[in-house]
């Protein structure tokens, strides 16, 4: 269960009917916060939604009537963080155990490496290679390597 929160959400569209169907977009509508209902605070509307918590959160609703489209923007309060990596909620990528797992292998094979002395050739197009010096300067500290379709990528702490 979530509580989502329709920040500036015009009063026309504060009905059951209006906060059903897009709650019922997101997920399941389950009910209408009573501050919402009694129009106590208009600076927000706010629903009580059931949804799977393993799929991409909305970020916008198109609410459209006639031939006028508003643009709603969903708040979704309290939800605990999800990796980008293992898609699990409650840590960050920077703590997830695939990664720390992925980076113990990659520190045996790069215990002596010095990215001073390497010179990288990446394809620029089908013909084109270019020279990369001092990988360390262009782009920190290197954690592994990958080929993909014939060309290799440096693998970056940063982008993990």
């Amino acid at each position: 269960l979530v509580w989502i929160r329709m920040p500036h959400l015009p009063l026309h569209f504060w009905s059951e009917e209006c906060f059903r169907a897009m709650g019922n977009v997101v997920g399941k509508f389950l009910v209408v916060d009573p501050w919402t209902e009694s129009y106590d605070n208009t600076t927000f509307a706010r629903i009580l939604v059931d949804m799977d918590m393993n799929v991409d959160f909305l970020a916008a609703l198109e609410l459209k009537v006639l031939d006028s489209t508003w643009t709603q923007s969903l708040d979704f309060e309290g939800l605990p963080f999800r990796c980008r990596t293992c898609f699990s909620l409650g840590h960050l990528a920077a703590d997830c155990h695939i990664i720390k797992k992925s980076i113990k292998r990659r520190v045996s094979w790069w215990k002596d490496f010095n990215p001073d002395n390497l010179v990288v050739e990446a394809h620029v197009d089908n013909n084109a290679i270019a020279d990369v010096d001092k990988v360390e300067e262009k782009v920190g500290i290197l954690d592994g390597m990958v080929e993909v379709d014939g060309m290799v990528e440096l693998l970056v702490p940063s982008l993990l």
